[in-house]
């Protein structure tokens, strides 16, 4: 009995300390949940739907490091938004050209968020900043953040 349990514990501990074990498992994106907690949340959101223009940031391969210590890699880059700003009717959008923004990226152990591809048409959550240009957060997983679709733009209006 002895003998079973060190070698299950052995078992047990390889596949706990190999990161394929630990795939990152995102909630399934709402974009209605999302609108919801951004009309509660403390800060301000604005929609933005269209392109961004910002450079990709790099991400060197983490090798050999452990998962489980968690280190500052969220990066910060400053890119252009061209689209509009939603609003409950399509006439009261405000056009956007090169609109001035941030993105930060955030990590989750060995995933990453990136920033969004110019060819990407995109609807997003980004929250005002007092002073500065507005900031778009990336992480891991698709959080306030969704490819577009009229299906999707129909459901934040009949939310706002």
């Amino acid at each position: 009995m002895k003998r079973l349990c060190i070698s299950l514990g052995i078992a047990l501990s390889a596949l706990i300390a190999t990161p394929s074990a630990h795939a990152l498992s995102c909630m399934q994106p709402d974009i209605e949940r999302e609108l919801k907690r951004a009309i509660e949340s403390d800060k301000v959101y604005h929609i933005l739907v269209g392109h961004f223009d910002a450079p990709q940031i790099p991400r060197k391969e983490v090798k050999g490091s452990d998962p489980f210590i968690m280190k500052d890699r969220s990066r910060t880059v400053g890119g252009y938004f061209s689209g509009y700003s939603m609003a409950k009717s399509r006439r009261a959008d405000v056009p956007l050209e090169r609109l001035p923004i941030q993105i930060r990226t955030s990590c989750a152990a060995h995933w990453c968020g990136q920033v969004p591809q110019r060819e990407q048409k995109m609807i997003v959550f980004v929250e005002a900043q007092a002073g500065g240009p507005p900031l778009l957060t990336m992480g891991p997983c698709p959080y306030m953040s969704h490819n577009y679709s009229e299906d999707k733009i129909r459901l934040l209006r009949r939310g706002l």
